[in-house]
Formats: C-alpha cells, sequence, structure tokens
C-alpha cells in the first residue's frame, strides 16, 4: 500500500509538471529550435542519472564450474566493471524521443523535420501512459526511499518533459501538425513496434540444451512486446501474431483519437 501511495503521489506531481509546462509553453511560446535544445540537455542529465542508478559495479568472472552438489564455482580475474542489462538500452518510444530530438536539430532536410516532429507529436505523449504504469517499486524498500531515489525522479520527471514537449509541439504554429499526418504517425509507429519482437527474442538471455532453444533466463520486454499490460500468457505462435495485429488496432484507434483531439478540436478553439 505504502508504494501505491508514494506512486500516486507521483501521478499528481507529474501531472502537475506537465500542466505548469504546457501553460509556460503557452505564454512564452519559445521557439521550437530552443524547446528542442533544452529539453535535450534534460534528457542527457536524465539518461546519465539512469545510468548510475540501475549500473552496479560487479567483478570480471574468468570462467566457472558446476559442482556435483549443484553449487557453482566462480574464477575471477581481478578487474571489475560497471555493468547494467540490455534492458537499459533507450530503445523504449519514450527514449527514442531523445534521438528524434537530436536529429530534429542536426538535419537540414525539412521533410525529415516534419517526419520527427510528428513522430515526437504522436509517440511522446505516451509518457502520460508511462506514468501510471511505472514498475519501478519493486527496486526500492521503503516509501521514503521510492519518494526520493534518483532513478524515481529520473523517471517520472522524464516522462513528464516529453508530455509537455509532445504537447507543445501538437499545438505549435512553428510545426503546424495537422490531420493528414496521421497517417505518417501510424506509419513511422508500425515500423518502430514491429521490429521489437525481433529485438526482445534477440537481446533475452536464452538457455539451450543440444543447441536448441529451451527457454530464457531473462526476457527483455521494449514496448511491453513480451509483458504485455493486460498480462496475457501468450504460447503458441498465431496466438502472438493476433496480438501483434490487436496492438496495431489499438495504435491506430488511439492515435486517430489523438489527432482528432488535437486537429479536429483544440486548435480550432485556439
Amino acid at each position: 500500500m505504502m508504494f501505491q501511495t508514494a506512486h500516486i503521489i507521483w501521478i499528481v506531481i507529474s501531472l502537475i509538471v506537465i500542466v505548469v509546462g504546457v501553460v509556460l509553453c503557452r505564454y512564452l511560446r519559445p521557439p521550437m529550435k530552443l524547446m528542442l535544445k533544452i529539453c535535450l540537455a534534460i534528457s542527457v542529465v536524465s539518461e546519465v542519472i539512469k545510468f548510475f542508478s540501475v549500473s552496479q559495479i560487479v567483478p570480471m568472472i574468468d570462467r566457472f564450474k558446476a559442482n556435483e552438489d549443484g553449487s557453482i564455482d566462480f574464477v575471477y580475474r581481478g578487474d571489475y566493471i560497471a555493468a547494467l542489462g540490455p534492458e537499459h538500452l533507450p530503445f523504449e518510444m519514450c527514449s527514442l524521443q531523445i534521438f528524434f530530438m537530436a536529429l530534429c536539430l542536426i538535419v537540414e532536410n525539412e521533410k525529415v523535420k516534419r517526419f520527427l516532429y510528428v513522430m515526437m507529436f504522436a509517440t511522446g505523449i505516451g509518457g502520460i501512459i508511462a506514468i501510471p504504469l511505472a514498475s519501478l517499486s519493486v527496486e526500492y524498500n521503503s516509501f521514503s526511499e521510492y519518494m526520493l531515489a534518483p532513478r524515481v525522479w529520473q523517471f517520472f520527471l522524464y516522462h513528464s518533459m516529453i508530455c509537455v514537449l509532445s504537447i507543445y509541439i501538437g499545438l505549435s504554429k512553428e510545426t503546424n501538425i495537422v490531420f493528414s499526418d496521421l497517417k505518417t504517425a501510424i506509419i513511422g509507429a508500425f515500423a518502430f513496434d514491429i521490429p521489437t519482437f525481433y529485438l526482445n527474442g534477440v537481446l533475452s538471455e536464452k538457455v539451450y540444451v543440444d543447441n536448441k532453444i529451451v527457454g530464457v533466463t531473462h526476457n527483455i520486454n521494449f514496448f511491453s512486446s513480451y509483458h504485455n499490460p493486460l498480462g496475457l500468457v501468450l504460447t503458441e505462435k498465431w496466438e502472438w501474431i493476433v496480438y501483434i495485429c490487436i496492438r496495431d488496432v489499438v495504435l491506430v484507434g488511439l492515435m486517430t483519437l489523438l489527432f482528432v483531439i488535437f486537429c479536429k478540436i483544440i486548435k480550432k478553439k485556439y
């Protein structure tokens, strides 16, 4: 219950940050290039905090052997390294916003820039979904630790920031997002979503018997491809194909709703 309370507090804090951020952006109307520079700088700091929060200093192991009693003996090299799992790579859609921002500041081609703006608008706002679904509580032992940990601050404030950026892009006359950009957003989202099933399968740590995969000991879950939000257990290939199709239908529906809200309702009022 204490972690549920802490999570609720962070959800409220995040919503306040988003509302205040959007109001300030609408009032100050910073140029999009300046907005991207500020958000990119915050993102880089965020990733540094994330790295130092999740990495562990561990010894280098030369080899190991299993004993008859089931115990394992390790032979250490004597040196240490900062290590972290592949699940911390910036391949989630929210983390990909960092690359979108950087590319948008670098590229000169206006068509590429427009594609990046559309993708940041359509996918960055998904941070609103990530905030209530955060599962960071499993990493902490107390309410105060959860509330004060730099990793928790980094997670909620970063996702709040990309939501502010996404909303500002959607409202800005400089980017001029229109309803016809929906097609580009859907194609782009598919292009990033579907390969995650391949990426998760490759990066997961597999167990082999006679050169055949019999299971995994640690799986990767970019885009919630493996651990779906509904908790469904999928055991057959056809079930995974159906799951992918359902994901894509839901994705199209949510993006269409987003563009209707911004392009057909909000922009007409402002």
